[in-house]
């Protein structure tokens, strides 16, 4: 279950990252988010880090560290009509792409009581 809702929020926590840089050459977007995400996709890009990723698991933190920071900033930011604008486009773009389930996942029989 925790497996599950740790899917979830990584799923729209790249749906909100996709926005943001979609986002970036909307003129109403804030030079300042802009900024933000650029150097965000720059880090994430770069192969200097912070502490590198030798060490396991604080290399991989401090990356998660910078990324969620820097995109958290550059949300706060970004006009709200911006992000919900750029999180529909995102939306459609993910429903093109996947589809949507025709049907609400139910239960299977075996498991009820």
């Amino acid at each position: 279950m925790a497996r599950l809702r740790l899917f979830r929020v990584a799923a729209l926590l790249g749906r909100d990252a996709l926005a943001l840089v979609s986002s970036i050459r909307d003129r109403r977007q804030s030079w300042a988010a802009r900024v933000a995400v650029i150097a965000v996709l720059a880090y994430v890009v770069s192969p200097l880090d912070l502490i590198p990723d030798v060490l396991m698991i604080f290399g991989i933190l401090d990356d998660i560290a910078v990324v969620s920071f820097g995109l958290r900033w550059a949300e706060r930011r970004t006009p709200p009509e911006v992000l919900d604008e750029h999180r529909s486009r995102v939306n459609r773009l993910f429903d093109r792409w996947f589809g949507r389930p025709a049907e609400p996942v139910r239960e299977p029989r075996w498991t009820r009581n």
